[in-house]
This record gives C-alpha cells, sequence and structure tokens, in this order.
C-alpha cells in the first residue's frame, strides 16, 4: 500500500510541473526586455493576503489586462481549466525585474486538455483578468520563485499567446505579444 501512494505522490508531483503553464523558461537575455503589447490596466498592483482557509493562507493578486491583435492573422490565447472547460481562462505568469535580469517570479499550475483557445482575430481586442495565487503553506504549490529576493517591485505579465494552435504545430507568437507593460507590485500593508 505504501509503495502505491508513493506513486500517487510522485506521479501528481510530475504531473503539477509539467502542466505549469505551457510558456518555455527563460530569463532577460530571451526578449523579456522587449515593450510588450499586452496593457494592463493599472500600473500598480497589490498582493492581498487571503486567509480564509487558516492552513492554507495564499497571497492573491489580479490583474486586469487587454491585448489588441495588430498582426495580419489570427493571435491564440491558451486557456486553463478551473473547475470545468466552461470557466477555462488564460493563465499567466509574472516575470519581475531584479539584479539587472527578467526573472520567473510566480506561475500558475495549469490543467492543459486540448480545449479550444481564445482566438483574436486581427484588429480585435481580448480583455481579462488575470489571477494568480501564491500558497504560503509549506510544500503546497504554486508559490513565488525562492529565486527573487522580495515580491515589491517591477513585473510585466506573460499570457501563453500562440500564432499557430494545433495539436501537431503551436508556435509561440512572438515575445511582444506575450508580455505586457511593466508595472509595480507592492506588498499589502
Amino acid at each position: 500500500m505504501r509503495s502505491t501512494r508513493s506513486y500517487w505522490v510522485v506521479t501528481l508531483t510530475v504531473l503539477s510541473l509539467g502542466c505549469s503553464i505551457g510558456l518555455p523558461d527563460t530569463d532577460g537575455h530571451d526578449g523579456y526586455d522587449v515593450a510588450g503589447k499586452i496593457r494592463t490596466s493599472s500600473n500598480e498592483y497589490v498582493v492581498v493576503r487571503d486567509n480564509s482557509i487558516p492552513s492554507l493562507p495564499v497571497d492573491v493578486i489580479s490583474i486586469g489586462y487587454s491585448i489588441t491583435n495588430e498582426t495580419g492573422s489570427n493571435l491564440y490565447i491558451e486557456k486553463c481549466i478551473e473547475g470545468s472547460i466552461e470557466t477555462a481562462v488564460p493563465q499567466p505568469r509574472l516575470v519581475k525585474y531584479q539584479d539587472g535580469n527578467w526573472t520567473i517570479a510566480l506561475g500558475a499550475v495549469c490543467v492543459l486538455v486540448y480545449i479550444d483557445p481564445i482566438v483574436v482575430g486581427p484588429g480585435e481586442t481580448f480583455s481579462g483578468t488575470g489571477t494568480l495565487t501564491s500558497n504560503l503553506a509549506d510544500n503546497v504549490g504554486p508559490r513565488f520563485s525562492p529565486e527573487i529576493d522580495s515580491i515589491a517591485g517591477v513585473y510585466k505579465l506573460e499570457l501563453p499567446v500562440y500564432r499557430d494552435y494545433n495539436p501537431d504545430q503551436m508556435r509561440l507568437a512572438a515575445m511582444e505579444y506575450r508580455l505586457s507593460n511593466e508595472f509595480r507590485l507592492d506588498e499589502e500593508r
């Protein structure tokens, strides 16, 4: 019985890591310095502490954004299941500027079952809200990367935006269509 339980713990851990948002791991040398075309609804956000479940406190960040497709073809925004396929939404991640480089600060766990993406046609605009949580309990993710020195700082939002979206050929859109403008994130006081 114990070996079966260990198998499931390892399997679920690997699945949750593998299902993390479908964007490649990159750093400041791979394009994060580009001016992003995603526009956030504010230039400043505050992390809110949610203690509604005492044994599982989380920090919550909600960021409104919009993206206008200025290309001559469709853009596809990948969605992640939150509860059900009908409530699937895009799951962004945060990248933070620190020590002269952009660092992945927080991503979401994303259950990816091939579901229809959001299609943004040429000249169209899509608006949404990216809600990210960082768990504060031990051994529970997602959480802010240990590589960042503090939560407060300058960030960009990164969305899983593709120029081709089908099971055989999924090609990411240019970095400027996957990144937002810079904004400030501060901890709740």
